[in-house]
């Protein structure tokens, strides 16, 4: 058997991580005995999630799940997920939202009842102290006793879960095409020099409106997918290599008010010219022209997902519905006669991931530029991406403005892509109210807020409300195609300050939410329209 000590470091790991998920990240031998006796001092219900909510008194957003951490803040008896819980909050005291007394004080206030830094007083107690010894005693006799048939199923079951949270592998954990790399305008020779270590090519394509040519490399065997991006950087630092990085919708399905977001940037559609001569471009899932919405309307669409994948639809219809969508549908698009080229490049469906590959998106930007856009619509967000970054780059370039979600992580999420690049106009959401829609990213690359939160657009059968930075993203679409689309269009091309123009048309326009100036929260704050809609 293995020696006694990392018995002990395992089963420390194990059931450290049934507290402290992110300990996945690290190898038994790394986690501490200590660590062992601060989860099982967390192990109660009046504790408090990692120490009494991640150091800022509730967990994630200051209480654990938006609303008093899973056992930090009161548990199912004091704030709950979300600051309802089932008997602190429920549905009298805030439900999924949290509510205004269930959620603000189940939620941001979790922590105080929950814990602050060091946990709670129960948990530090001398009877807390004495509970966690005995237990820890038992723990060890039970490892002493494990036969080496069940002492491999331990390593065995840490090893598995590793792997899942890797990146590597694992379903729809899975950020990027498995088993492929892309190499951003290689020359003939590095690909036979890449070819002769064991990477085969699967295809490559030339994307001339762009300036590159994009290669998908098969990983050589032996190979995760990181290690063979570090092995071809490191083997040729000239050519910029990558993952063919899966993006996602920024949307989120919700009850809400219908159709508020006109009338809270100031917008009047109703003129039944609103939009016309305008092309708008949009990069999304397939957009559904039969949807009673779309009908009638300049919609060309096409799909870059590749003959081997199957396109999804719903949330490209949605999006597309709130730009252009027939207001005698019920479904008021904000620039009704404007052109819609939908560029489609999501794949899966209701049993698979839904997921847009970076080459993909950049096929997508190869046709819009082409075709002179005035402004481009993304909301879907995944990771930094070069190729991505390149495509981005080179419509600012064309005085093309990129209109991107800023995500739906959550105010502790990372900055998402192509919204965090210093070229796109990155949006987030906010409700009717001018709050902050509680799972919309925070950070410095933010530059407007629009109505984002119960947001009526199309949907399978009619319509639905939904919430996500993805339709605060088409206001601002609509607001940057109507004021600026002759100057962006009409300037000459590699003068990237039309965009900046915009960007600055946009701001002074804006009614500033929360701190003076732009902050993380909001950005410059709600765009609001500047005229009627021609």
């Amino acid at each position: 058997m293995r020696p006694l000590s990392f018995i002990i470091a395992l089963l420390a790991w194990a059931l450290a991580y049934s507290f402290d998920p992110g300990l996945l990240r690290k190898s038994p031998g790394d986690v501490p005995l200590s660590y062992l006796a601060a989860a099982l001092a967390d192990d109660d219900d009046d504790g408090g999630d990692d120490d009494g909510g991640d150091d800022n008194g509730g967990g994630d957003n200051g209480g654990g799940d938006n609303g008093g951490g899973d056992d930090g803040g009161g548990g199912d008896d004091g704030g709950g997920d979300d600051g309802g819980g089932d008997d602190g909050g429920g549905d009298d005291g805030g439900g999924d939202d949290g509510g205004d007394d269930g959620g603000d004080d189940g939620g941001d206030d979790g922590g105080d009842d929950g814990g602050d830094d060091e946990g709670s007083e129960d948990g530090e107690s001398e009877e807390g102290e004495e509970g966690e010894e005995e237990e820890l005693e038992e723990l060890l006799e039970e490892l002493e006793e494990l036969s080496e048939e069940e002492e491999a199923e331990l390593l065995g079951e840490w090893e598995l879960a590793e792997e899942a949270i890797s990146g590597d592998r694992g379903g729809d954990r899975n950020p990027f095409e498995p088993e492929i790399v892309l190499a951003v305008d290689p020359s003939d020779t590095v690909l036979a020099d890449l070819a002769g270590l064991g990477y085969r090519l699967r295809n490559s394509e030339e994307l001339p409106d762009l300036g590159l040519r994009v290669a998908r490399l098969e990983v050589r065997p032996g190979l995760s997918e990181q290690q063979a991006l570090e092995e071809l950087r490191e083997r040729h630092p000239e050519v910029a290599f990558d993952f063919n990085s899966y993006y996602r919708t920024a949307a989120e399905s919700c009850e809400g008010m219908r159709c508020y977001g006109q009338e809270l940037i100031g917008w009047d559609a109703a003129g039944p010219a609103c939009g016309d001569g305008i092309t708008i471009g949009m990069v999304d899932a397939t957009v559904d022209p039969r949807h009673p919405a779309l009908r009638d309307r300049q919609i060309e669409g096409r799909d870059f997902i590749g003959e081997e994948q199957v396109s999804a639809s719903t949330h490209g219809t949605a999006v597309a519905s709130l730009l252009v969508g027939n207001p005698a549908s019920g479904i008021p698009g904000l620039m009704p006669k404007a052109g819609l080229l939908a560029a489609g490049v999501m794949a899966g469906s209701e049993d698979d991931p839904v997921f847009g590959g970076a080459l993909n998106i950049a096929r997508a930007f190869n046709w819009l530029i082409k075709e002179d856009v005035a402004v481009i619509n993304i909301s879907l967000t995944g990771p930094s991406n070069v190729l991505i970054e390149r495509a981005v780059l080179q419509a600012s370039d064309q005085g093309i403005a990129v209109v991107a979600a800023a995500g739906n992580g959550g105010p502790g999420a990372a900055p998402a892509y192509p919204a965090a690049y210093t070229e796109t106009l990155a949006v987030t959401a906010v409700d009717q109210y001018l709050r902050p829609y509680r799972f919309a990213n925070r950070g410095d690359y933010l530059s407007f807020s629009a109505p984002g939160v119960g947001i009526w657009a199309a949907a399978d059968g009619g319509g639905e409300f939904y919430s996500g930075t993805s339709f605060a993203a088409a206001f601002v679409t609509a607001l940057a195609a109507q004021s600026d689309a002759a100057k962006l269009q009409s300037t000459a091309a590699g003068e990237a300050s039309t965009v900046a123009a915009l960007v600055d048309d946009l701001r002074v326009n804006s009614e500033d939410l929360g701190a003076p100036g732009r902050d993380s929260v909001f950005g410059w704050g709600l765009v609001k329209g500047q005229t009627s809609c021609r």
